[in-house]
């Protein structure tokens, strides 16, 4: 949000203190070696971070070791739909966003398999799709409920819980938006377009509740 320049009502021009525009500074400053100072660290950071935390949860639930009581079934159910849920946005946004990225479905390890950003949205959409299918086979019950408002942060309204059908919904108004962020309007065909109307139509309602990315 940085104007190279702006001129006053009295015509005199005030050019910014770096001298340049936003476009070359963000180029000045996309590399390792520029730290903090590269705005594009940022998004890739928290996008990875999220993976990491889901790969990390998901492996969790494999573990013979973990105990739960109630509703166990529901319980793993809710907490591999959220792993996948997050893995899908994270994806999504990292495809959205950058020329390229990398799949890592491991804990505690990385790669430097680079892949073109249609594949780290395919990737998302992946992760999507397994989310609705685990979502398909859970209801709203007391042990879903409770598990939903222990995870979900008090600052992002935990008591209004987002239902399997309301989850179902945001996957697809998210993955409607994958298609449409990321053709070319001129790439763009008539069944492209019929996808991203069904999508949309499964999507959202004014009703529902939602999750929120970070601190409102």
């Amino acid at each position: 949000n940085q104007p190279l320049q702006i001129t006053l009502p009295n015509g005199t021009v005030i050019v910014n203190p770096n001298g340049v525009d936003q476009k070359t500074q963000l180029q000045g400053f996309n590399s390792r070696d520029a730290g903090s100072l590269n705005a594009f660290m940022y998004e890739w950071s928290v996008c990875y971070y999220i993976i990491t935390q889901c790969n990390q949860l998901l492996k969790s639930l494999e573990d013979p070791a973990l105990s739960l009581s109630g509703d166990v079934a529901t319980k793993k159910a809710t907490f591999k739909a959220w792993a996948l849920w997050w893995k899908g946005y994270a994806y999504s946004r990292i495809g959205s966003m950058y020329l390229a990225g990398i799949i890592n479905n491991e804990v505690g390890t990385t790669n430097n398999n680079f892949l073109d950003h249609t594949k780290i949205v395919e990737e998302g959409n992946l992760q999507l799709n397994e989310c609705l299918a685990t979502l398909n086979d859970l209801q709203a019950n007391a042990d879903y409920i409770e598990t939903m408002k222990a995870i979900v942060a008090t600052f992002n309204d935990n008591q209004n819980v987002v239902t399997p059908d309301m989850w179902k919904r945001q996957i697809y108004t998210l993955q409607a938006r994958n298609l449409l962020a990321n053709k070319k309007l001129r790439d763009m065909t008539a069944a492209d377009c019929q996808q991203i109307l069904t999508l949309s139509n499964q999507g959202i309602q004014a009703t529902d509740n939602l999750f929120d990315f970070g601190m409102d």
